[in-house]
């Protein structure tokens, strides 16, 4: 017999730090996608994508080692970037389909690694 669950809410602050957090320095960004119809939200050390036209909430189905601290997006809003706050990072191809952009559909890891240094801020280049 064969499951197919997915995890599609989180209990947890979405815009705010946690309590847990406060052995370091910890401050959640929220990120628009390009096209404006959606944002990503750190949870934890998960991440959700929340639709605002169609007024949904999809929980990434990749999670960090610890809390997440700082998460950037690429200008085309295909790549997503989390770091936690002991500074290990996901990479994870995120495609945006629909025919206003609205659903998040596919989402794939492509690498993890460690920063060898406390990471203070990340972006990504504006011209891709």
């Amino acid at each position: 017999m064969k499951f197919n669950y997915k995890l599609s809410r989180l209990c947890g602050t979405s815009y705010g730090p946690s309590a847990l957090s406060s052995r370091r320095s910890f401050h959640p960004n929220v990120i628009f996608h390009p096209n404006g119809n959606s944002v990503y939200s750190p949870v934890g050390n998960r991440i959700q994508h929340i639709d605002l036209i169609h007024h949904s909430l999809q929980t990434l189905p990749f999670q960090t080692r610890s809390d997440i601290s700082k998460i950037a997006l690429h200008p085309d809003g295909r790549l997503l970037l989390a770091i936690d706050i002991d500074g290990y990072a996901v990479l994870a191809n995120v495609n945006v389909s629909g025919d206003d952009g609205g659903t998040c559909c596919v989402v794939v890891v492509l690498h993890r690694f460690k920063f060898q240094h406390p990471v203070i801020s990340i972006e990504f280049s504006p011209d891709g």
